[in-house]
């Protein structure tokens, strides 16, 4: 009776791991483990009623790599692999814990900052002290193969509640600042002016 009751338990507690591998494997990018859209769309409703309850705004940043597609060229796709794991973890060290970075795929990846102020200035200064971060972080690089990598990023962000509520829409929206701001110059971020029409 003992040995069957070991063997149920190990039974159960094997399928519960199994469980959590598949529902970790769901909503994470298997490449960097970054959260993948999966997770974007399960996280950004709390998000959204957390800034709600504490009266704050939230930041959509849509980040893309500048010239991304000449490491995979150049090195190779296991070198271009290493150098995204790098880029996502360095995005991950450069935001607050309450914020979310997610790998979209490719060379592009979300960030949703959370907490931020309703007040535009203070606003915009806490987005711009966190792009900053990120660019030190960038600058400082990392080495794969005794090769250093320092490699710059382009951004475009829209913002809740100015701007949308809902999440396609303030992707949409970063999106095409993201756009403008690759079109002005490579290593440069938008801040969407898109004003909701009421």
């Amino acid at each position: 009776d003992v040995s069957e009751i070991v063997m149920v338990s190990r039974e159960i507690t094997e399928r519960k791991e199994l469980e959590d591998r598949l529902t970790y494997l769901a909503y994470h990018d298997s490449l960097t483990q970054l959260g993948n859209r999966l997770k974007l769309y399960k996280n950004f409703p709390d998000m959204l009623e957390r800034a709600k309850i504490t009266n704050s705004s939230l930041a959509l940043f849509y980040v893309d790599g500048d010239n991304f597609k000449q490491v995979n060229d150049v090195y190779g796709h296991d070198v271009g692999d290493e150098f995204l794991k790098h880029f996502g973890q360095t995005l991950v060290n450069s935001v607050r814990h309450d914020d979310l970075v997610i790998r979209l795929g490719g060379d592009e990846f979300l960030i949703v900052l959370a907490g931020l102020s309703l007040e535009t200035e203070e606003r915009t200064e806490q987005i711009i002290e966190i792009i900053m971060r990120i660019k030190e972080q960038l600058a400082i690089g990392w080495t794969i193969r005794d090769m250093h990598f320092a490699p710059t990023t382009s951004m475009g962000i829209s913002i809740y509640p100015d701007q949308s509520s809902n999440l396609d829409e303030l992707i949409e929206l970063a999106d095409q600042a993201l756009y403008e701001a690759k079109q002005h110059s490579k290593n440069s971020f938008r801040i969407s002016e898109h004003q909701i029409i009421v």
